[in-house]
């Protein structure tokens, strides 16, 4: 696919990691290990706005229903809240003692929630900042990634633990488990009609669940020893694999080879992919997001 590369930023002098597409695809957004993220016009690919608050790494960001308001969740153990046309964040979320990583919002755009490598995840009101967020104790250290399902009554998490865990919100504990991910569930996502989530293992492997009873549909071993990351279109039927110096992308359940891009940095980090499923967005060690057109 020697013309599937449409877009190459340079983003950041150093590492750009947290990428991540808005919801109605116009827009894509990138942060660095420092505190800043830059928006991209995806019809010109050039740089529209900047946002700055945190001063370490920004390591997820995640927008609300509204495709307006998005979250940055950072390793300054703060989570910041914007609207796209704010100068400064219309919420600093404090109250986490460690590195933040996952975010979600609810499906109302009411509430917001986080996952930290400090054994707790929690639910924000980002209206009332101030107020103190509910906290669900996990039984693992590592919080890595948090998903509402469209109740908005009940969460998934994985991390730093062999299952991934569902939540009931209204009680405040753990209803199903996904078992079975080799020391850790390192990645989890929902597929965009969210009846499957995906998680992936500390090996490598991948897993489908079923959100209507949570049983295991298939795993698959993708070929990759503890990839950098993994992610999920959003109908779930391709998986972009991020490992040192290529991207690979694979149909799934096949796991044929849709597209393979090679690079020549190790440090191949985040991925994001647009609405429609056809613009994968990739960050890297060099500090550029790159953008391929898998139509």
């Amino acid at each position: 696919m020697p013309d599937a590369l449409i877009a190459e930023l340079d983003a950041f002098e150093g590492h750009a990691y947290a990428v991540s597409f808005s919801p109605d695809g116009k827009r894509l957004l990138v942060g660095g290990f420092g505190g800043l993220i830059r928006v991209y016009d995806t019809t010109s690919w050039q740089e529209v706005a900047q946002f700055v608050h945190h001063d370490k790494s920004t390591n997820h960001i995640e927008f609300a229903p509204d495709n307006d308001t998005f979250a940055v969740s950072s390793s300054d153990r703060t989570i910041s809240v914007w609207k796209s046309d704010d100068t400064e964040p219309s919420a600093i979320l404090k109250g986490h003692r460690n590195t933040v990583m996952g975010l979600s919002w609810s499906p109302d755009g009411s509430c917001l929630a986080s996952a930290a490598t400090d054994t707790t995840i929690r639910i924000w009101d980002p209206a009332n900042p101030d107020t103190k967020p509910t906290s669900l104790k996990a039984p693992y250290r590592i919080g890595a990634q948090v998903e509402y399902m469209p109740d908005g009554e009940t969460l998934i998490t994985a991390g730093g633990g062999d299952e991934a865990l569902v939540w009931s919100l209204e009680s405040g504990e753990v209803i199903a488990q996904m078992p079975g991910h080799d020391k850790s569930a390192r990645a989890m996502q929902l597929t965009a009609d969210a009846s499957r989530v995906m998680t992936q293992d500390f090996g490598g492997a991948i897993h489908m669940w079923s959100t209507s009873d949570w049983s295991l549909i298939e795993s698959h071993d993708i070929g990759s020893k503890a990839p950098r990351s993994v992610t999920l279109s959003p109908d779930g039927t391709r998986l972009a694999v991020m490992e040192e110096k290529r991207v690979r992308v694979l149909a799934l359940p096949s796991l044929e080879s849709v597209a393979e891009y090679p690079l020549s940095i190790k440090g191949v980090h985040l991925a994001s992919f647009n609405p429609g499923g056809n613009l994968l967005a990739v960050t890297a060690a060099d500090g550029k997001a790159r953008v391929w057109n898998l139509a």
